[in-house]
This record gives C-alpha cells, sequence and structure tokens, in this order.
C-alpha cells in the first residue's frame, strides 16, 4: 500500500528492485501508516531513485569524486591510475539504498536521522567521502585493482563504526564551507545557512564546471 501511494505521488517513478530496502527499517520502527508514508517519500527524495535536480547516480557520484578529490587526494590519485576505479562502482549501492545494507538496523537509524536533518540536501555524498577515508587506505596499501576494490567493497557491511563515519562527514562538511572559495560545482551540496555553517557566508568560484553543470556566478 506505501509502494501504491508512492507511485501516485511520483507517477514517473516505477518501481525498482531495493526500492523495498528503503521501506523496511521505517515500518521496523514507525505504527503509524501515514507517517510511514511520509518518512518513505522523503527517504526516496534523498536517494538515487529521485527525479529531482542532481539526484540521478552520475551526478551523485560526480559529487563525490570531486570531494573525495578536494579531501582525499592520495585515494583519488590512486583510483583514477587504478583501472575503472575511478568511476565509483562501488559506491552505488550506497546511494540507491542510503547505507541501508552497509549498516545494522540500530546504527542505521541515527545515520539516517542525521542525513534527512543535515542542512546539504546531499549529506550522503560526505558520508560516503567519510566511509571512503576510514576503509580505502588499506585498499591503497594492498595495491587493490578496481574489481578487488569492488569486490572488497561488498564484504564491508556491517564493519563501519557509524559515529565516526558520522564525525568525519560532517567535519568534511564544515571544511568545505570553510574554505575561502567553494567550487562552484559543488554549490548544490551547500545547503541552508544554520548552527552547522557558522556565521560565514560561503563564497563559490568557478574552477571549470566539471560536471556540465551550469555556473550561477
Amino acid at each position: 500500500k506505501q509502494w501504491y501511494q508512492r507511485r501516485v505521488r511520483g507517477p514517473e517513478i516505477g518501481y525498482v528492485q531495493g526500492m523495498s530496502d528503503l521501506l523496511i527499517p521505517l515500518f521496523t520502527v514507525i505504527r503509524v501508516e501515514s507517517e510511514i508514508f511520509w518518512c518513505f517519500d522523503t527517504v526516496m527524495n534523498r536517494s538515487a531513485f529521485s527525479q529531482g535536480e542532481y539526484c540521478n547516480l552520475h551526478h551523485q557520484l560526480a559529487f563525490l569524486r570531486e570531494v573525495i578529490g578536494l579531501f582525499l587526494p592520495g585515494i583519488y590519485r590512486y583510483l583514477s591510475t587504478t583501472g575503472d576505479a575511478l568511476s565509483l562502482t562501488c559506491c552505488h549501492r550506497w546511494f540507491l539504498l542510503l547505507f541501508k545494507r552497509e549498516y545494522s538496523l540500530s546504527d542505521l537509524l541515527p545515520l539516517w536521522d542525521t542525513l534527512l536533518s543535515a542542512p546539504s540536501p546531499f549529506f550522503q555524498v560526505f558520508i560516503s567521502a567519510a566511509m571512503i577515508s576510514h576503509s580505502f587506505p588499506a585498499l591503497v596499501k594492498a595495491n587493490c585493482s578496481a574489481t578487488d576494490i569492488l569486490m572488497r567493497c561488498q564484504t564491508m557491511s556491517g564493519n563501519f563504526n557509524v559515529q565516526q563515519v558520522l564525525r568525519t562527514a560532517r567535519g568534511m562538511y564544515r571544511e568545505l564551507l570553510n574554505r575561502s572559495e567553494i567550487p562552484c560545482s559543488l554549490r548544490p551540496l551547500v545547503g541552508q545557512q544554520n548552527s552547522w555553517h557558522g556565521y560565514k557566508t560561503p563564497v563559490f568560484k568557478c574552477f571549470e564546471c566539471k560536471k556540465g553543470i551550469r555556473c550561477d556566478q
């Protein structure tokens, strides 16, 4: 029934395998059907299933590549010279299912709570970058191929410390905001000003719009 109602609100999105993964945790903790529906609608709008601007998997992976380049240059260099590793195929599931299969339910709920309340409309990009910062150094040290990276990422479920990941993700977001100039291509990642921003107004500069996203400067 929840899926049918969501289909009425968003008829352009047909059922895709994996959407039930986003619904199951809500049924586990919420008992009021109307609240389940609106929470499911919100989660769907944050996932790569959404038809919203910049929400598709292509754009979100492009944002992630750029964030890795800014904050994890060593990992970025390794991925860029290791087959097609920089395509970040290993992260597809993270964006489609919002990390549902990477964390236990007890860890997933605070992660979703932070994700949905964060000022950035794409905070999942920073969560993904944080997960990479904690897990990929070992893969780089082992000189893993692109295929090895993909296979190892499939076995990382349950091995992330959610509080550590969220702390790192928040730190990356604040560090981006505190840069003297933020690449205009990352403008969609910057949300409404609130306590996360402090009192600093972000300054954007065009460093070549690499992803085909229009520069508003």
